[in-house]
């Protein structure tokens, strides 16, 4: 090999070498930041190995509730309690329990999942349901002291806020966090009919939110709703596999939930009721992100939401993102570049106060 040719081989391997360590150095960093690092814990650049697990169960009313502690070595005082959708898996949901474990992570913070799917089977109406979420939320306080933050996603959103309806100003949490939460049922219903129009193709819904709205409706008989039950517990996290949900359900089934035109009586016992929140929650303030890529909840709910909420006269940050998709959280290279400073000024403002290292 000739003089200049090692000299080039030389400089190539010394720059190379500089751009790793510069890059290692640059990581380094950027892991340190709270918000930098949920985001990297999220797109599975980073394991969140600090965050620990256990299963408790807390009583309310006579009935054992789980609940997923999450938490690490470090002593904090700031505890979430983390209300999920109607998913069929609960606080099971992988892509739910990801989230925690990274917000855990980065902020040394606690997160608690209670399972309230009871409540949501035994009772067909808000009132029963924000009841048994407000006494998980009230037994948890009771029991781990501390200061007290609500988190809320999908439909969860909208039944953690009307739930703290029921708990005692001074208790409300000082901070909200909603990922992709659900306001109006009238925004839905556009969607649904033209989904039915078509028989649900090309539709931005995914099927589930027709499983779920179908579940509760009393045009489907008993036998009807205990098929939807056992498909919407086969889905897993992602698109709906309609195949398999035809093959469930029957043909005939499917067909009825995939034209089926629900209307917003059919959702609105899910609204987010703004103006009563908006007195009882005067002192919270608001965190909300929602994705543009969501087929289960809509942008535009979050963002309405949002809006809303400012006009009441709330304290509240939303941030519109294309990087997450509902049901999984993972980030692309791609995204972490075009938004990364806009999610990461959003997560350090979310954990202000609150980070236990």
């Amino acid at each position: 090999m000739g003089k200049i040719s090692k000299f080039i081989l030389i400089t190539v391997i010394f720059i190379f070498s500089i751009l790793i360590v510069s890059s290692l150095v640059g990581f380094s960093i950027l892991s340190k930041n709270p918000g930098a690092r949920m985001l990297l814990i999220q797109g599975g650049y980073l394991s969140p190995d600090r965050a620990l697990k256990e299963e408790i169960k807390v009583t309310v009313d006579g009935i054992q509730v789980p609940v997923y502690h999450y938490h690490t070595r470090s002593p904090s005082d700031r505890y979430y309690v983390f209300i999920h959708g109607l998913t069929p898996l609960g606080y099971k949901h992988p892509a739910l329990n990801d989230l925690a474990k990274a917000l855990v992570d980065a902020t040394g913070m606690h997160v608690f999942i209670p399972d309230f799917t009871h409540y949501v089977r035994k009772n067909r109406n808000m009132d029963s349901i924000k009841k048994g979420v407000s006494g998980i939320y009230m037994k948890l306080q009771d029991t781990y002291p501390g200061k007290y933050r609500g988190f809320g996603s999908c439909i969860g959103g909208s039944i953690l806020m009307n739930s703290m309806l029921e708990v005692a100003r001074g208790k409300v949490p000082e901070k909200i966090f909603l990922y992709g939460p659900y306001n109006h049922g009238k925004g839905l219903v556009p969607l649904l009919q033209a989904a039915a129009k078509q028989n649900n193709k090309n539709t931005d819904l995914d099927f589930l939110v027709r499983l779920t709205l179908s579940s509760r409706n009393e045009y489907f008989n008993d036998r009807e709703k205990k098929l939807i039950e056992k498909a919407m517990l086969s889905t897993s996290p992602g698109l709906t596999d309609e195949t398999k949900m035809r093959r469930i359900l029957g043909k005939d089934l499917f067909r009825n939930i995939s034209i089926f035109k629900f209307t917003h009586d059919d959702m609105k016992i899910m609204d987010v009721k703004t103006k009563n929140i908006s007195e009882h929650l005067a002192a919270t303030r608001f965190y909300i992100i929602h994705s543009k890529n969501d087929r289960l909840i809509p942008f535009q709910q979050g963002k309405n939401l949002a809006e809303v909420l400012k006009v009441d006269g709330l304290n509240v940050s939303f941030v519109g993102t294309e990087i997450f998709s509902h049901s999984k959280n993972k980030i692309s290279v791609t995204g972490i570049y075009n938004e990364a400073r806009y999610l990461v000024d959003f997560f350090n403002e979310l954990f202000e106060g609150d980070i236990a290292y």
